[in-house]
């Protein structure tokens, strides 16, 4: 998934066992992990102030909604 500005794309990868989300600057063909917890990121979707909003499962719970900020920082549920 691309960012709003075109600079960036986003797409999970899954390395030893987990699904992580990747963010690549398509300038610098740089790569750096946004989502690095254990289990496996789902779907997501990007905001238009790059927020992630994301879902996220692991072998001993089942998927939860999560948002992050666009460096990744910040892990929160949103209220149910």
């Amino acid at each position: 998934m691309w960012t709003r500005d075109g600079s960036s794309v986003h797409a999970t990868v899954q390395e030893h066992g987990d699904v992580r989300l990747y963010r690549l600057h398509v300038s610098s063909a740089q790569a750096a992990v946004v989502i690095n917890d254990p289990g496996t990121v789902g779907s997501f979707s990007i905001g238009p102030t790059g927020q992630i909003a994301y879902a996220h499962s692991s072998p001993s719970d089942l998927a939860q909604l999560y948002v992050r900020n666009a460096q990744g920082a910040t892990l929160r549920r949103p209220a149910r």
